[in-house]
């Protein structure tokens, strides 16, 4: 497992170069369920263009995070993701993600363990987007991301599976090839989540996502 502590894991010089690693993380209600069995899920996720107006996300490439608290998952969650035992993949209708690194932050109360992917490739078939006789437009108001999760039959949750991954964080950045290779690392040593997110009651919600069918 990767593990990481709020005060100890960096050495000195390396939390001075993360300290000026910032994401920009958003309101904890982006994501919704699509697919789901007994031991995989598909959870989609919405991330607003022009949230930020320094960050554009869909005609540039970016760097995202996602993170999965135990204050809702638990520690049983939060370690096998980070270990291996529950897999994570990103998916779309054309491969234009890839995961960073997967890491856990072990911070008490406020453990978690994050997600950190890029957009590597500017396509127009990145959902959301229309096609009609083979003429695809994408729409600009969001990027959404599929995250394909294995292994969901073994967990132990603290509370349940939807209060977990639907309450999900969600965070971006823009691209830079001056990034540093624990990126994912630095981030998520400047985020802490202080507040335990409301209970979902409803089996989720469908935020206008794209379905594929």
């Amino acid at each position: 497992m990767k593990v990481f502590g709020s005060f100890f894991a960096l050495a000195a010089a390396q939390e001075e170069t993360c300290d000026t690693f910032r994401a920009k993380w958003v309101a904890r209600k982006v994501a919704a369920n699509l697919f789901r069995s007994e031991n995989v899920a598909i959870v989609g996720v919405k991330l607003a263009n022009y949230r930020f107006p320094s960050i554009e996300i869909r005609d540039q490439e970016y760097r995202g995070f996602v993170a999965f608290t135990e204050d809702v998952c638990g520690a049983d969650f939060t370690e096998k993701l980070a270990n291996g035992e529950v897999t994570a993949d990103l998916m779309d209708a054309s491969d234009a993600y890839e995961i960073d690194d997967i890491r856990y932050k072990d911070d008490g109360k406020y453990s978690y363990t994050g997600i950190g992917y890029k957009l590597k490739s500017i396509v127009n078939k990145d959902y959301p987007f229309k096609e009609k006789k083979s003429i695809v437009r994408k729409i600009n108001s969001f990027d959404q991301v599929q995250i394909l999760l294995r292994g969901l039959s073994q967990v132990d949750w603290k509370t349940t599976q939807d209060n977990c991954l639907l309450r999900l964080a969600a965070g971006f950045m823009e691209a830079s090839d001056s990034y540093p290779d624990n990126l994912t690392e630095c981030v998520l040593e400047q985020k802490r989540f202080w507040v335990e997110p409301a209970e979902i009651n409803d089996g989720g919600f469908s935020l206008g996502l794209t379905s594929f069918f």
